[in-house]
């Protein structure tokens, strides 16, 4: 009987035992399941807030792929006007010369028609003087012959009168 109540009792205390030992395992399997779930929540919040701050990153790259190529954009439009006004500059230089030369070019032809026109026109006067002079000459030439041909009929009717003269 005393064998029994010993036997009882070292029962009662292994399952005692046993019960304790099990409750602490639950508490521990408990606290481990907290733990894990603690983890696991705190793992996806710091996954979430990655992808967040990947998500930022990605923007900001994006941000900045977007800045520099509207810099190359502004860069290439700025060179291109700075091109077009160079060339207008070119064109417009060339456009002066050419205006230029055909106005140095007008110049000349007029200065040469002048001179030419300066040279007839003093051709034509000296050909005009040269005439005048002639006409003079044939003038003078008449003029002589019709004195010497009046001198010579007044010479003839003076011998007349004095033929007729000295009849009468």
């Amino acid at each position: 009987r005393a064998e029994l109540a010993s036997m009882l009792v070292e029962d009662r205390r292994q399952r005692r035992l046993a019960s304790v030992e099990l409750r602490e395992r639950s508490r521990m399997a408990a606290e481990e399941r907290l733990q894990m779930a603690v983890a696991r929540a705190s793992s996806r919040m710091l996954a979430r807030e990655h992808r967040g701050m990947a998500r930022a990153e990605r923007e900001s790259r994006h941000a900045l792929r977007k800045t520099a190529a509207a810099e190359r954009a502004f860069d290439q439009t700025t060179s291109r006007i700075r091109w077009l006004l160079a060339s207008w500059a070119r064109q417009g230089r060339r456009e002066q010369r050419r205006v230029a030369q055909a106005q140095a070019l007008a110049e000349h032809r007029a200065a040469r028609a002048a001179a030419e026109a300066e040279r007839g026109e003093f051709s034509r006067r000296r050909a005009e003087e040269q005439h005048v002079r002639e006409q003079h000459r044939r003038d003078n030439l008449e003029q002589q012959q019709a004195l010497k041909r009046g001198r010579a009929k007044c010479q003839r009717d003076l011998t007349m009168a004095e033929i007729l003269g000295e009849r009468c």
